[in-house]
């Protein structure tokens, strides 16, 4: 089970994982067509990892700012944060395998692995997998296990168990993107440095960006220079540690436009703004659309 937290003024229900009835920090639920026709309206988020298999049936729903159909034997993944609403459906059922950071993370490995995992961020957008044989077999004996350890007392084997199955979940799933999209990018991550450095930043990011905006605070809480920390990124062929604090405030901004009915005053001072003209002008310039103008777009 998992509980809502009811949002004062912005629509987005936060949905928080209650470990008093999943102690391991993974979970098994099924969500049928009958018993959502009230979910329909709502925005939510996510403190966890979410995957979904429909079974049968088909449903549509957005995925921050992109919509995805999902029809019988599709399998989406939702990663942490990331805000989706339910928007139509026709006599689906799905399951739900939800689970929380600090279940997958049992040393820094783990965590590199999720959070560099292209299932849950990719930069091309959303992964859909559509099931075959054998990997429905597969997956349907993973699901068989967590149905059994479902609200069971927590014992540290049964966790061990639980983690590993996830893992092989997650690699199957690798597999079978790699297969389907014909990629050639290896699936291996690199351990380097260079990668665990920026992971630590974005991370920090995705917890500060609010209140910290300047590349300086997070070199520092990082231990490394302002320069070091552009040349990992350089290293890593990734995007300046500006622009990945500019992107994530991006990314928030846009999801309150169009998920929300907050003015943009009000995402100004959300965002951690005190001049209403620098946010505009941050929008404007990096989406070439002034945020009213993006909003109109969803509505």
């Amino acid at each position: 089970m998992s509980y809502l937290i009811k949002p004062q003024d912005d629509f987005i229900y936060d949905i928080e994982f209650d470990m008093d009835l999943n102690p391991y920090g993974i979970r098994l639920s099924s969500l049928k067509y009958e018993n959502t026709t009230h979910l329909t309206h709502r925005v939510y988020r996510a403190s966890f990892y979410r995957m979904i298999w429909v079974s049968s049936g088909t449903v549509s729903l957005d995925l921050d700012l992109e919509a995805v159909t999902l029809s019988k034997d599709d399998f989406l993944f939702i990663g942490k944060n990331q805000v989706f609403q339910l928007k139509e459906f026709d006599k689906f059922n799905a399951y739900l395998i939800d689970f929380t950071e600090n279940f997958y993370a049992r040393n820094q490995l783990d965590i590199d692995l999720l959070q560099r995992s292209s299932l849950f961020y990719n930069d091309s957008g959303i992964v859909k997998l559509h099931l075959e044989e054998p990997y429905k077999e597969i997956l349907k004996g993973f699901l068989s296990f967590f149905k059994g350890i479902n609200y069971k007392e927590y014992d540290q084997l049964l966790y061990q168990f639980a983690h590993n199955t996830v893992e092989r979940m997650l690699l199957f799933a690798e597999l079978n993107l790699k297969l389907e999209n014909n990629l050639t990018v290896p699936l291996v991550y690199t351990n380097s440095k260079e990668h665990s450095l920026i992971k630590q930043f974005q991370n920090l990011v995705a917890n500060y960006y609010i209140a910290e905006k300047g590349v300086s605070f997070y070199a520092k809480q990082l231990n490394v220079s302002s320069r070091s920390l552009a040349a990992a990124c350089t290293v890593a062929n990734k995007p300046s540690p500006k622009r990945i604090i500019i992107d994530r405030i991006l990314v928030e901004a846009k999801r309150l436009l169009k998920f929300t009915d907050l003015s943009v005053k009000e995402i100004t001072y959300r965002l951690g703004y005190d001049q209403y003209n620098s946010f505009i002008k941050l929008f404007t310039s990096n989406v070439g659309l002034t945020p009213m103008n993006f909003r109109e777009k969803f509505h």
